[in-house]
């Protein structure tokens, strides 16, 4: 296992070099990040909070996609 910050296109650069260093080309990315802190209405969500989910949940998969494709 590797920790990245799926948030972070710089942690998760770093994690695919060492990923690569360790077991050569990348065969399958299963993009499985996902918040949800506290459920609530979208009424009841502050811009911060929003932001966060889909920094995780949605750009997450983008950057990791981006990061590990050009390897696959």
């Amino acid at each position: 296992a590797v920790e990245m910050n799926v948030a972070s296109a710089d942690s998760i650069r770093q994690a695919a070099e060492a990923i690569h260093a360790q077991f050569g080309p990348v065969d399958i990315l299963y993009n499985n990040a996902g918040i949800l802190d506290d459920f609530k209405p979208v009424l009841d969500m502050s811009e911060e909070e929003w932001d966060r989910v889909m920094d995780i949940d949605l750009k997450g998969v983008f950057l990791c996609t981006k990061a590990f494709l050009p390897d696959m």
